[in-house]
Formats: structure tokens, C-alpha cells, sequence
């Protein structure tokens, strides 16, 4: 399996539960701030294909800027 990191969503500082996480990624989508997750998922079949067997949303830092991070996990047709 090969993780990919294929969208950085800007977050707010404060932790919150998976629900404040999918209203903030929402908003941010509604903003235009972010793309899509078909969109992403489309530029991560063409470039990787496979299937894409996981999806998940992480928090990172960078800096001083708090990132919220889709980890996709693609399954390549050579089994890895």
C-alpha cells in the first residue's frame, strides 16, 4: 500500500471531535478554500492508479499553521 498526503486543509488551533472536524473541512469547502474530496481522489487515481482503499483526515503543524491532512492509502495492481 502507498500513503499519500494529497491535500492540506487549513484548521483552527483548538482539538475538536470528528464531528467539529467534518462541519471546519465543510466550511473551508464551502469557502473554496479547499477541493473536493472527489476532485482530490480523481487527481490521486490518475497519478497512482490502483484502488483507493482508505481515506482519512489527519491534523499536522507546520510552523504555526495547524493543517488538517487527507491520508490516502491506494492498493497498486503490482500488490503494493
Amino acid at each position: 500500500m502507498l500513503p499519500l498526503f494529497a491535500a492540506q486543509l487549513a484548521c483552527g488551533s483548538s482539538a475538536s471531535s470528528a464531528r467539529d472536524d467534518h462541519e471546519r473541512a465543510r466550511q473551508a469547502l464551502e469557502a473554496g478554500e479547499v477541493l473536493p474530496l472527489r476532485t482530490i481522489l480523481e487527481r490521486v487515481e490518475r497519478e497512482y492508479p490502483g484502488q483507493v482503499i482508505d481515506v482519512e483526515l489527519e491534523r499536522g503543524q507546520e510552523k504555526t499553521l495547524e493543517l488538517c491532512i487527507h491520508k490516502i492509502k491506494v492498493l497498486r495492481p503490482s500488490g503494493s
